[in-house]
């Protein structure tokens, strides 16, 4: 919620609004690279990083944590209709123009927030690139499985639900 509030704020004049987890889980030489990136080719509207060592990023991460973020991948993968490799490294740039086109439909603030601005996005035909980053794991991360999974779970179905994803004419065709 803290991010959408400071998106929403008004004060923002940049081209480029982002975020990044504090934990230092994505080093400030990958985040200025993938800015970098941004403002050279700003093709897209979107910008996600994303935690994949068939890209040739190291990724340094607990292999149960490991697991369980390819397996909401896929899910997310499955019910939302993405092809993404990983949809909630704690990395994003969105183009301040196109999440004013898309601030009203946002309403997620839980974990499944870059999937509700990602599916927007796709719904208005906007164009979201991934972007492999080097990462490593930092301790206390605010997700417990046990204590958000159903949640995150929930939150999934909801979105599903919301984009009509797999309904003729919804956005997951």
């Amino acid at each position: 919620g803290a991010i959408l509030a400071g998106w929403r704020s008004g004060v923002v004049l940049a081209r480029w609004l982002a975020f990044v987890d504090a934990d230092g889980a994505v080093s400030a030489a990958e985040v200025a690279r993938v800015l970098g990136l941004v403002c050279e080719t700003g093709k897209a509207a979107g910008y996600f990083a994303s935690r994949n060592r068939e890209a040739g990023k190291t990724i340094r991460r607990r292999w149960p944590r490991g697991q369980l973020g390819c397996v909401f991948a896929w899910l997310a993968g499955r019910l939302l209709g993405l092809k993404t490799h990983d949809s909630q490294c704690g990395f994003k740039v969105v183009e301040r123009e196109w999440f004013r086109r898309i601030d009203a439909r946002v309403r997620e603030l839980g974990f499944c927030f870059d999937l509700d601005v990602w599916l927007a996005l796709r719904e208005q035909g906007a164009k979201v690139a991934e972007v492999p980053v080097d990462w490593q794991e930092r301790a206390g991360g605010k997700l417990k499985l046990w204590r958000d999974g159903a949640g995150m779970l929930r939150q999934l179905w909801c979105l599903r639900k919301k984009y009509q994803v797999g309904k003729s004419g919804g956005v997951g065709h």
